[in-house]
Parts: structure tokens; sequence; C-alpha cells
């Protein structure tokens, strides 16, 4: 029989220069020892698994995308999720503030911040529950199952070049409510306000993206306005849970990580 005994410890989620004592001996008292010097050099990496929400299947080809800081600096990295979903994504040592956001064609967008310590991130994508093709010149109504959720007045689209919006334009509607499951919500329901960290309270929110064939995306122009109406949340229409009569509107903000109280 023989025994090894090791002696020294080994962290290998810090760089750093680590010795490790092997120590055996059997039972005839014999024993040898060996010293070994381990230089680690640690990288953090993000193991992307991107997944439809209702099924739990892999959705390969999602578009991510990562806002982040590194060496003090922030950038958005772009990258696609492979056939199986997976993807991959090596990190700075210092790397901070991360926020990963993922969007496929069907589904709705969502993003979640996370940290370094997470490294396997799992993406749940949301199937949408409407795909609109309209046109941006007229007064369009944006509907799921016959209810009206956003309403827009004609010309009132813009891409990011501050181009006017015109041709056939695709619309992906997606109803999210976070009582049936709050991981639906993107963001951890976390608001900002003179740098203090809040929390709001959602009765439902809608994921909206505007794009055209080119995959060009647009939005509203400066000093135009859209009806938005959002399902209250499955949960709320009880009489426990009545929601107030008001509420402030919040949409989510992919570079912070932080849902934005609207004007």
């Amino acid at each position: 029989v023989v025994e090894v005994e090791i002696d020294g410890i080994l962290d290998n989620t810090k760089s750093g220069v680590y010795t490790l004592t092997y120590s055996a001996s059997d039972s005839s008292g014999n024993t040898v020892s060996k010293t070994r010097t381990i230089t680690v050099l640690y990288r953090p990496i993000l193991n992307i698994q991107s997944k439809n929400f209702v099924t739990g299947n892999a959705i390969g080809g999602v578009d991510v995308s990562i806002s982040l800081t590194e060496n003090n600096i922030h950038s958005i990295r772009t990258a696609q999720t492979d056939s199986n979903g997976h993807l991959i994504v090596i990190l700075a040592d210092d790397v901070r503030d991360i926020i990963v956001s993922g969007d496929a064609d069907g589904y709705g967008e969502f993003s979640k911040k996370v940290l370094v310590v997470d490294q396997n991130v799992d993406m749940f994508l949301q199937p949408v529950n409407a795909e609109i093709t309209f046109i941006p010149t007229a007064l369009t109504e944006l509907e799921v199952s016959d209810l009206s959720i956003i309403t827009l007045a004609a010309n009132s689209l813009i891409n990011e070049n501050d181009v006017l919006a015109s041709g056939n334009l695709s619309a992906e509607l997606t109803v999210i409510d976070p009582s049936v499951d709050p991981d639906l919500m993107s963001g951890n329901f976390e608001t900002i306000d003179g740098g203090t960290v809040g929390h709001i309270e959602s009765f439902g929110a809608v994921n909206v993206t505007i794009d055209n064939t080119a995959g060009n995306s647009f939005n509203l122009a400066a000093g135009q306005t859209a009806t938005i109406r959002i399902p209250l949340a499955s949960a709320s229409l009880t009489a426990v849970d009545a929601p107030p009569s008001t509420l402030f509107l919040y949409y989510f903000d992919k570079e912070t990580g932080y849902w934005v109280k609207g004007n």
C-alpha cells in the first residue's frame, strides 16, 4: 500500500507561481518526495450557451454582444454562437462590468449581468409572439393576438445614421411575463439613480426590435413618440396583487445592465 501526500495549495483562478511537494510512502517505511513549481497564467473566460426558454434546446447562430470594461477601457465585443449554441470568450484579467446580450431570428432579445466567477453563462431566449412586416411611412399598429402593443406615427423611425426609414420593415414583438419566471427579464431588476442602485417592481414588459432585410436596426427619431401598451403579468390580475393605478416606464440599457426610468 502506498500513501501519497501533497503539501501546498494551487489556485488555478489566480495568476502566480505555486510550489507543490508530493510525498509517497509504503508499508515498509520507504519514502520519496518530489517538488514541482507550477506557474498559473489565469485568463477568465465566459462559456456561453444559448437556449430556447420554452424547450431548453440549444439555439445556434445567436448574435451575441458583450459590453465590458478591460484595462479600464469600455468596449463592446460581438460574436455568434456555433451550431450547438456554444461560444467561448476569453477575457482580460481585470475585466469588470460584463453585460452579455443575445438575439436571434424568431426570438426576443435578452441581456444579463454576469460576474467573472460565473464563467458558465446560460442565455435563455424567449420565442417571439409576433413577427410583423409594415411600411414605416404610414400609421402602424403592431399587434399581438389582436392586442395593439405599439402605435407608431408615420415617418417616425430612423436608422443608426439618422436616415428616415423607408421600404418594408420587420418588427419582432415579445411579451414578457416576469411572474412566470423572473429570469425572463433582462438585468437583475436593478436601476441606478445618482450612483445609487435600487430595484424595480415589474408588472410586465415587452421586447420590440425593428429592422429591415439588410439587418439594419431602426428606432424612434428625436421628438417622435410611440404609444406602448404592456399586458399585465398574469399574477397581477388577482385582487391581492392588483397593480397601482400609475407606474413609471423603464427601459433596459444593454451597456450598463440597468433599467432606466423614462422621461
